[in-house]
């Protein structure tokens, strides 16, 4: 089949959740179909995109769509006075439909495969197949950021914008041909939300081949706990301070010498600041996270916001190690507590399990083969957009 792929930014470089996802479902659909590329561009297009993107397309068009702080102020105005999602007109562009248009006349696509809700209205006035790809149900997350128990920017924000968000979410099955979302969860609350049944679970995954305990990394010194997560997404910044202040204060009263060691882009100066104390090390953008994942004795997910499911528990989990998690650090995929980590939501609890597993090596392996064991069984990433595929093939089809 040929698929024209829409996406919000490009997916590249593979550095965050949703750009990971995007490369994964264009590189797998590439092997059996013919697939072409219209992504915006937020920034300059980053060095290497192009030569990462071109093996798996067949065609790729850029549309700028510059970020400034001007745009930004006027898109959160034009919001709050039309009652839509601020981030529709982040992502949104007459530029973009026009593209789209375009590309679908030349290349006569069998269907589009949107990777955001917030594309949709770009999409309104084509007549063949449209797929939404949902990296989350994006009314939960705004949920959360107004019922946050720390009041800020992002709680106002979340307060303001939840209502137009599940106005989007509620009223877009319909209007599609299929929906996908990447946990039986998330199908749930999207049915819930729209009473829709074109709404079908394509799940996270990982590269098996690249994120493995046999590989050759460059190995330092042993770390005792880790975070992995962009730290430019406001959920992660949130994790790793409540850990920092609320949790490590409780490790080092029992052992003073444990550190903790932030892997992410862009961090935050509050991030920044937390290595005033020597013990917590933030490291910004690294070349190879495998690197510290292999020299990591646990990998901690201490989320108390967010939506979707986190990539990178699977990709720590393909590499066999143990978890620390609080319940919404691990939503949406299929690991239990005990078995495959150890899940836990008050400061209390979580260094509790922290102490046990550091002192435990044998329930470190324990949980990391179980957990390494469900991801290769399960979160693939070739299964999944196999998956895809066969949504795809259906709604062609019919």
């Amino acid at each position: 089949m040929r698929i024209l792929m829409v996406t919000p930014e490009l997916p590249f470089p593979l550095d965050q959740g949703g750009r990971i996802r995007m490369f994964s479902i264009l590189r797998y659909l590439s092997h059996n179909h013919e697939v072409h590329l219209i992504t915006n561009v937020l920034d300059a297009i980053p060095e290497g995109a192009v030569e990462a993107l071109s093996p798996y397309l067949v065609t790729i068009e850029f549309v700028e769509r510059p970020y400034t702080l001007w745009r930004s102020a006027w898109r959160l105005l034009q919001s709050i006075l039309v009652r839509k999602p601020y981030i529709l007109f982040k992502y949104y562009s007459e530029s973009l439909s026009r593209r789209i248009e375009g590309v679908i006349a030349v290349t006569q696509p069998d269907c589009v495969l949107i990777e955001s809700q917030y594309l949709v209205e770009c999409v309104q006035n084509i007549d063949i197949p449209v797929i939404v790809d949902f990296h989350d149900i994006a009314s939960q997350l705004y949920d959360r950021f107004a019922t946050s128990p720390q009041f800020g920017l992002k709680k106002v924000h979340g307060y303001v914008q939840r209502g137009f968000i599940k106005r989007l979410e509620r009223n877009l099955p319909p209007q599609v041909s299929a929906c996908t979302v990447i946990s039986n969860e998330d199908k749930h609350l999207l049915q819930a939300l729209s009473s829709a049944d074109n709404i079908f679970v394509v799940p996270n995954g990982v590269d098996l081949d690249y994120f493995n305990s046999n590989g050759n990394y460059d190995d330092g010194a042993a770390l005792d706990i880790i975070f992995l997560g962009s730290m430019d997404y406001y959920p992660n910044q949130d994790a790793v301070l409540f850990f920092s202040k609320e949790v490590l204060p409780l490790l080092w009263a029992e052992r003073e010498e444990i550190t903790f060691t932030i892997v992410g882009r862009n961090p935050m100066s509050v991030v920044l600041a937390l290595q005033e104390d020597p013990r917590i090390c933030v490291t910004g953008t690294v070349e190879d996270v495998r690197a510290y994942l292999r020299r990591a004795t646990i990998v901690v997910i201490p989320l108390r916001m967010g939506a979707g499911t986190r990539i990178k528990a699977l990709e720590a989990a393909a590499m066999g190690k143990p978890i620390v998690s609080t319940s919404i650090g691990l939503e949406g995929i299929e690991f239990h507590h005990q078995k495959h980590a150890l899940i836990a939501d008050s400061p209390s609890q979580l260094a509790t399990a922290c102490l046990y597993l550091l002192d435990n090596p044998q329930k470190q392996e324990e949980l990391g083969a179980n957990a390494r064991m469900t991801v290769h069984t399960h979160y693939s990433w070739r299964k999944s957009v196999s998956q895809l595929e066969k949504t795809i093939e259906t709604v062609v089809s019919n």
